[in-house]
């Protein structure tokens, strides 16, 4: 089974309250052997500069502690979760290479630093005309040279927009998700499959299967498996059917990265 748990936040995030030893514990206790803290190093509002609201310093004090600590138990990488937010690119790029990630997930929370996840970002939208404005926006972002290892929740929108049903119309939106996925495999980027969705009560991972196995047809190789925890006890949550959709999609192999490198992983 998976083993790794490349998706997690902490109280370092503006959206968790778990302290990091607290998640390495519980990681060891559950069975992990590999974890990557990837707090939330986004802008999502107009001034347009960084701002971590992390202590980057601290941060990475706090994980060589942990490692050191705990590493004849469990393996501990030093990630993040950017926004990808193409008008400040150079300066995102310049903030990341100024410490040494291991991994570094790549989402689409915001547009022209508006949240996605805000009640009026759909505002005057239908829901087809809303999830297009997203991946078209996806489609630019990932044309940019951002340097991150794999793009997160690549249907995150779905949560989103305030409408009735949470589906996806995939013979609306079909053309621009294969040209998202076709630039990250061009770039040797990969994808997560982000467990979260089954506790949003969307009734699958992210992304859904149709679009994993689109990814996996089109030559795409590089998935890693993340919980999107923002508490302990949604560690490695619902792998088991990470796991099994994997497997039906035909792929041989799961990723680990290692200095921002990815290393593959057998699928028993």
């Amino acid at each position: 089974m998976i083993k790794t748990d490349y998706h997690m936040h902490t109280c370092y995030s503006f959206d968790s309250d778990e302290k990091m030893e607290d998640i390495v514990k519980k990681s060891i206790d559950i069975g992990l052997r590999e974890i990557v803290f990837t707090d939330h190093l986004e802008v999502i509002h107009p001034n347009k500069r960084i701002d971590s609201v992390i202590d980057y310093d601290k941060y990475v004090g706090e994980i060589s502690y942990l490692k050191i600590k705990y590493g004849k138990d469990i393996n501990i990488l030093l990630g993040a979760e950017i926004n990808l937010e193409p008008s400040i690119e150079k300066e995102t790029n310049d903030y990341l290479s100024t410490y040494p990630f291991d991994f570094i997930i790549g989402s689409l929370h915001a547009f022209e630093f508006k949240d996605f996840a805000t009640p009026d970002s759909s505002k005057g939208l239908t829901q087809d005309e809303y999830y297009k404005k997203y991946f078209e926006w996806g489609i630019n972002c990932v044309k940019k040279d951002f340097n991150f290892s794999v793009l997160g929740h690549i249907d995150y929108i779905i949560r989103y927009g305030g409408y009735d049903n949470k589906f996806l119309n995939m013979d609306v939106h079909r053309e621009y998700i294969k040209e998202i996925l076709k630039t990250l495999i061009d770039k040797g980027k990969g994808i997560e499959i982000n467990t979260a969705g089954l506790r949003y009560n969307l009734g699958h991972v992210h992304p859904k299967m149709e679009i994993l196995q689109m990814y996996k047809d089109l030559g795409g190789e590089i998935v890693t498996i993340g919980s999107d925890a923002h508490k302990k006890t949604d560690l490695a949550r619902d792998f088991d059917i990470a796991y099994d959709v994997l497997k039906k999609c035909g792929f041989k192999y799961y990723s680990r990265f290692e200095k921002m490198k990815p290393v593959f992983e057998k699928i028993n």
